[in-house]
């Protein structure tokens, strides 16, 4: 499908979000903007965590833990919404949002 978007914005996230609540996020976005933004909400609208960073290029990383999250598995499939918004000061120019749990997986 085609999807008309900015000038500036985000093209891609990869999310790794593991069960001790550490998150990471490659983030890459095309045109010029400032700041991204990462809040995470749970299934009630109620917000886990906020982390902000300034931009350095077209792909960042982002790298955060959040506190105590519940875990997704087959029996509680708990989702939380990653919401990534761009920003360019204090305007708004994309936001999209991802379903992600927090989960983590051994061999051995």
């Amino acid at each position: 499908f085609l999807e008309a978007l900015p000038k500036q914005h985000i093209q891609q996230v990869s999310i790794d979000a593991k069960a001790d609540g550490s998150f990471q996020a490659k983030v890459a976005h095309q045109g010029e903007a400032q700041k991204l933004v990462l809040e995470v909400f749970d299934q009630a609208g109620k917000r886990l965590g906020k982390h902000q960073q300034a931009l350095s290029g077209n792909l960042n990383l982002i790298k955060t833990t959040f506190k105590a999250p519940k875990l997704w598995s087959a029996e509680f499939p708990t989702l939380y919404k990653a919401v990534f918004s761009l920003y360019d000061g204090s305007k708004l120019l994309h936001q999209i949002s991802k379903n992600v749990g927090f989960r983590t997986i051994e061999l051995r």
